[in-house]
């Protein structure tokens, strides 16, 4: 599972490296990567690894500990880093359980997000 969020680290980081004006903005573009099949396999991988093995939950929480104090970092208005990361998350765990908005919903959701965490 480490392997999983060390990867996903990794990719917030070529975002910046790519451009990425924020962290934040980053995070909403390594969250949902062109190559969504492969992104919903890693999805349900970690959470069938912390459903088997609920004591790896401590590690991920300590993770997002990490990503939101990154996210609060960035000198955007606290809420509206919060609720980012929060919207970003929760479209994240829709799409996990197959509850997600229609792909063109999603995508200007996903453009208004990046747009929010753009604004310096």
């Amino acid at each position: 599972m480490l392997g999983l969020l060390d990867e996903f680290d990794k990719a917030v980081q070529e975002e910046l490296e790519k451009g990425a004006k924020t962290w934040l903005l980053a995070y909403i573009r390594a969250s949902f990567p062109s190559k969504r099949a492969a992104h919903v396999r890693e999805i349900h991988t970690l959470f069938a690894i912390l459903a088997i093995e609920p004591e790896l939950l401590v590690l991920a929480q300590e993770r997002f500990t990490t990503w939101h104090a990154k996210a609060l970092s960035d000198g955007h208005d606290p809420i509206d880093a919060s609720l980012i990361r929060a919207a970003i998350d929760g479209i994240w765990y829709n799409e996990m359980f197959g509850l997600s908005l229609p792909p063109g919903e999603i995508e200007g959701l996903l453009q208004r997000l990046e747009d929010m965490a753009s604004r310096e």
